[in-house]
């Protein structure tokens, strides 16, 4: 027989087991089989959301661009930096002359960036023959000119006289004009809006008067905006 003391004994054994997490009858580990395995449900799951990166830049109407013959690439005036997108994704490998202030010439980069860019440089403020010449000869040869009315960077915004040079060249030439509107975002993406070409060949005449060109110059300009306003 037990006495009282024996039970007391064995049961605070038990106790002491207890507390301590001793695991008397281990248990096996359950093996996971196709049969017992737990899988999500694809119709409680958030469908995850694809965001697509932007390109840097975007070109429309390329397809305006004239193939085998001399123009004039008209646009907005951006920054200059940003002349090597214009020229790449707007003509492919057609040679454009851009015209451009001299005082870009004082900057030992931008030197280099005009000669890497066939920029014709022009003094403003006064008649530069030399630079009048030079632009001729490009369309004469077959290749494209390049020409930003505004004579300023952003010269619409600050309300500036929009030059006539781009019309008298048109005019004295009978060249297309490649009307380009250009854009940049605020995420500093750029897009080329380029429509189609204004024909001045039946208006081509060797000293067009001051009327006509302030005419011909507010058409380009006029298209220029539309085609800035309109890309997306």
């Amino acid at each position: 027989k037990l006495n009282q003391t024996s039970v007391a004994s064995m049961e605070e054994t038990s106790s002491v087991g207890e507390s301590s997490g001793t695991i008397n009858t281990p248990e096996e580990d359950t093996i996971l089989t196709p049969d017992n395995m737990e899988y999500p449900d694809p119709e409680s799951q958030e469908e995850e959301e694809i965001i697509e990166e932007e390109e840097p830049e975007k070109v429309i109407g390329k397809e305006n661009v004239p193939k085998d013959e001399p123009f004039i690439l008209c646009g907005n005036h951006v920054e200059f930096i940003k002349v090597p997108i214009i020229e790449i994704f707007t003509t492919g490998r057609k040679k454009v002359y851009f015209m451009a202030k001299i005082e870009l010439l004082n900057n030992a980069f931008l030197r280099w960036f005009a000669y890497l860019f066939n920029v014709i440089p022009v003094k403003r403020g006064k008649q530069d023959m030399y630079a009048m010449k030079q632009s001729l000869q490009a369309l004469n040869q077959g290749d494209a000119l390049g020409i930003f009315p505004e004579g300023t960077t952003n010269g619409l915004a600050k309300k500036v006289k929009v030059k006539t040079g781009t019309a008298y060249m048109a005019l004295r030439t009978g060249s297309k004009v490649l009307p380009v509107g250009i854009k940049t975002t605020k995420t500093n993406r750029v897009i080329v809006n380029i429509g189609k070409t204004l024909n001045y060949n039946e208006q081509k005449e060797k000293n067009p008067d001051k009327e006509k060109l302030e005419e011909t110059t507010k058409e380009i300009m006029d298209t220029i905006i539309m085609l800035t306003e309109t890309a997306k």
